[in-house]
C-alpha cells in the first residue's frame, strides 16, 4: 500500500514509518510520538465512535464497519509500536513519562489475536 509521494517517488508505509522513527532524536520527540500513538489508540474507543459499539446490534452494518475500522487501527498501531520497540527498546517511564511508557501495554492489549499479543 502506498501512502505518500515525495518528489514524484512513491513512499511505502514502511519507509514512512522508518523516517518517522529515525526523526525521533530526543526523548521529547519520542514522548510526543508515543503519546500521539496513545491518542490514536483511544480515539476509536471514545466519543461518538464508541456509541456505535454500545448502541448498535452486533449484526448491524454500522457495528461491523466500526469494528473493522477499530481492528484496522489496532493492527496499524501494533505494527508501529513493534517497529518502535525494535529500534529503541521498551519505552521507559523514567525517561519518557507514564503515558508514553504505557502505550506499549495499551496497543498490545488491543491486538486482535493472542499471537499478536506475544
Amino acid at each position: 500500500m502506498l501512502l505518500a509521494i515525495s518528489c514524484g517517488v512513491p513512499i511505502s508505509q514502511t519507509e514512512l514509518l522508518e523516517k518517522e522513527l529515525n526523526a525521533l532524536s530526543s526523548n521529547d520527540l519520542k514522548r510526543a510520538w508515543l503519546e500521539a500513538l496513545m491518542i490514536d489508540d483511544q480515539k476509536m474507543r471514545q466519543g461518538q465512535s464508541s456509541e456505535i459499539m454500545r448502541k448498535q446490534r452486533k449484526d448491524s452494518k454500522a457495528y461491523k464497519d466500526y469494528m473493522q475500522s477499530m481492528n484496522d487501527m489496532d493492527a496499524l498501531n501494533l505494527w508501529k509500536i513493534e517497529s518502535y520497540v525494535k529500534k529503541y527498546g521498551h519505552p521507559k517511564k523514567s525517561e519518557l513519562g507514564e503515558t508514553a511508557a504505557g502505550v506499549l501495554w495499551a496497543v498490545v492489549h488491543h491486538a486482535n489475536t493472542y499471537e499478536d499479543r506475544e
